[in-house]
């Protein structure tokens, strides 16, 4: 039973620890007391607008692509085809 104490009581000073030293301050607007941790941007400081038009961009060109790889391995495929029928 003593052999329990110590690690559970260790684990309540981490998390107690954690608690007061860097989710507290984060959740108040903050950041963690630790160094070299710095805050990340927020999701709301860019123009929503402007990366869903990236973003659908990027999509489009992907798609776009994939459209153009497909049609050449198609056609190199259709030129296999028809070589070996000319053979036989």
């Amino acid at each position: 039973m003593t052999d329990l104490i110590i690690p559970g009581l260790v684990a309540a000073a981490a998390l107690t620890f954690t608690y007061l030293f860097c989710i507290r301050p984060m959740r108040n607007g903050g950041h963690c007391g630790m160094p070299g941790i710095s805050q990340p941007k927020s999701c709301c400081d860019t123009d929503a607008d402007a990366e869903v038009q990236r973003l659908r961009a990027e999509v489009a060109g992907l798609r776009r692509d994939l459209s153009i790889d497909e049609s050449a391995s198609n056609t190199s495929a259709a030129d296999s085809n028809s070589t070996v029928k000319q053979s036989h």
